[in-house]
């Protein structure tokens, strides 16, 4: 398969783990509905008792961040504000995150007469 560019809808099941991406769904009103999201693996991402969604492991006694989807908010300095898990949401589709902007110097940004 060829490498996922922007824009480019792809089903699903063909979605990177771990990896921030755009994914799509209908919510129930039935519209579609983008959001910035990453699929978390079974046993992959530690949490702690602390948190209000984990899953427990006797064994290893290690706290687990459920396997699933989860919507990626971030504060406005760019650290991982949460995750949210998207219970009861059944992405369809999947396209990479764009490129941020290129920086444009203030120079650059002006427009002559």
């Amino acid at each position: 398969m060829t490498e996922a560019r922007y824009g480019e809808w792809r089903p699903i099941e063909t979605a990177p783990t771990g990896q921030l991406v755009l994914i799509a769904f209908k919510n129930s009103a039935g519209h579609w509905r983008r959001v910035k999201a990453i699929q978390i693996a079974p046993k992959t991402v530690e949490t702690n008792v602390d948190s209000d969604w984990f899953e427990y492991d006797e064994p290893s006694d290690t706290f687990w961040t459920p396997a699933g989807w989860y919507e990626d908010v971030e504060a406005e300095t760019g650290l991982n504000y949460s995750l949210h898990h998207l219970s009861g949401v059944a992405p369809s589709h999947w396209t990479p995150l764009p490129a941020p902007p290129e920086e444009v110097s203030p120079t650059e940004n002006t427009q002559s007469p």
